[in-house]
């Protein structure tokens, strides 16, 4: 079967990174009256939105930029540019791929072979061990995949994720 490259739609993760830096910048504004409140949560807000903003943007332009998709799916499994970091995820390690959070859900979650599964955990170190057994015990997956900003439905992207789980077996 032929690679699958999904990238982010280039102008849907721009208007997210500006739509957070804008809220940053009010944010701003808002401090700068005299008539401000908590000076915490409105600094912890222009970092968090602000800084939010800034990755969106990086990641979009670096992944137009580098030819980099954000998802290819091959014969053998996913390879996965998540921010910071690729992953690869083996078809031969998971049982199944399922939608997260309903029905408008923007998010796949990955069910793994219960010794992959167990092997991932004990691999993981304190921080990344912690993040899994959340994950876990929220959505019943310990790894998943956020389609925001992708323009492929995650219904569609979750059956041939499958499709090809199943080729493979």
């Amino acid at each position: 079967m032929e690679e699958i490259k999904i990238y982010h739609s280039l102008w849907r993760m721009l208007l997210m990174g500006i739509g957070g830096l804008a809220f940053a910048v009010m944010i701003i504004l808002i401090l700068r009256s005299p008539k401000a409140g908590n000076m915490i949560i409105g600094y912890t807000g222009i970092v968090f939105f602000g800084l939010g903003g800034l990755a969106l943007i990086y990641w979009a332009l670096k992944e137009r930029l580098t030819g980099r998709p954000f998802l290819t799916i091959t014969d053998e499994g996913i390879i996965y540019n998540g921010g910071w970091k690729q992953y690869e995820i083996r078809f031969a390690d998971v049982n199944s791929f399922v939608l997260l959070g309903g029905r408008q859900s923007k998010i796949i979650g990955i069910l793994f072979k219960e010794g992959v599964e167990r092997q991932k955990m004990d691999d993981a170190g304190i921080i990344g061990r912690l993040a899994r057994k959340f994950n876990l015990a929220v959505s019943g997956t310990q790894e998943s995949i956020s389609l925001s900003g992708v323009p492929m439905k995650a219904k569609e992207l979750c059956d041939i994720l499958n499709e090809r789980l199943k080729n493979t077996k």
